[in-house]
Parts: structure tokens; C-alpha cells; sequence
């Protein structure tokens, strides 16, 4: 069953949890360590109950570090821009920000939403290499490399809710 709305705040081996728009199976596998591969997040055998959930957890911050980087980077290659780092945290306030040194951050739970609405995060992000303020300007900029940007906004106000629900903090 796809984690839709996790009221009961359990995860299970089997469950599908959210990525990039697709459903991901929580597996088991007999290695000690968390790892993802293009169906599963793929956890150490016998877990259940927070040990899981912390887990799936990990699997996610996992995905997400890797593809959140060279997403970054590809899409700021398109732009003519040179991020200096790609970080991801946990923050639960902002799905991303942007240093005046041009280090882009991202929380983990961005690869929640889909593949359109993270390369809008991605892109806002960037936008700020060049803007750093919410000026019209910057909205211009994020216009140019993402047309109908206002609807990937509305698009993860309402993917917030949705994982606000699923209690993963």
C-alpha cells in the first residue's frame, strides 16, 4: 500500500513509500547497512517499529544526498552556474536555501514530491546564485528556467501537508 496518510505512524517491510513522484518498497536485506536501488529503499533484516521507521529514514537522506547533488549540479550546468557545495538536513521549515557563497542546501524530504516539483526546488535554489532576494528579478529568473513555477508551488504546499501527516520527525 502506497504511505499515503501513515495516521497509524507504522511503517512495515512491504509498505511503498513516496520518491520522486513513484511508489518505493520498504525491503529487507540481509546487509547491516541501508542502501536504494530503482524499486526499494532496501533495510537491514528483523527491523520493526521506530528502528524501521529511523531506517526508512536513512535510506531516504541516502537517495536523497545523491540525487539531490548531481540534479543540482546538472541542472546548474544548464544555467552556466558552479554551486561550491550541495548539502542535505533535516529541516522541516524550508525545502531549500542558498548561501551568498553559492553552497545549496536541500532537506531530505524534498525527494518526496515529484520529479517536476524537485527541479523547480533545484532551480529556485540556483536562482538565487543570481538573486539573492525574492525580487521580481529573481522571480524572472525562475520563470526562464521554469515556466508555470507557480503551479509546482501549489504542488508542494499541498506534498507538506502530506508528509506533515505521515509524521516522519
Amino acid at each position: 500500500k502506497l504511505m499515503e496518510s501513515r495516521e497509524d505512524s507504522i511503517l512495515r517491510v512491504g509498505d511503498t513509500v513516496r520518491c520522486l513522484g513513484e511508489g518505493r518498497i520498504i525491503r529487507a536485506h540481509p546487509e547491516t547497512t541501508v542502501s536504494y536501488d530503482s524499486e526499494a529503499f532496501c533495510v537491514p533484516e528483523g527491523l520493526e517499529g521506530e528502528n524501521l521507521r529511523r531506517a526508512v529514514i536513512q535510506a531516504y537522506k541516502l537517495f536523497a544526498r545523491n540525487y539531490l547533488t548531481a540534479r543540482t549540479y546538472e541542472i546548474a550546468r544548464m544555467m552556466g552556474l558552479k554551486p561550491s557545495a550541495v548539502k542535505v538536513n533535516s529541516a522541516k521549515t524550508r525545502w531549500g536555501s542558498c548561501s551568498a557563497r553559492g553552497s545549496v542546501n536541500y532537506t531530505w524530504y524534498a525527494v518526496m514530491a515529484d520529479r517536476e516539483a524537485v527541479d523547480y526546488i533545484i532551480i529556485h535554489e540556483l536562482c538565487h546564485m543570481r538573486h539573492m532576494n525574492h525580487s521580481k528579478a529573481f522571480w524572472n529568473e525562475v520563470r526562464k528556467w521554469c515556466p508555470g513555477f507557480e503551479r509546482m508551488k501549489d504542488k508542494l504546499k499541498e506534498v507538506w501537508r502530506e508528509i506533515q501527516g505521515e509524521r516522519w520527525d
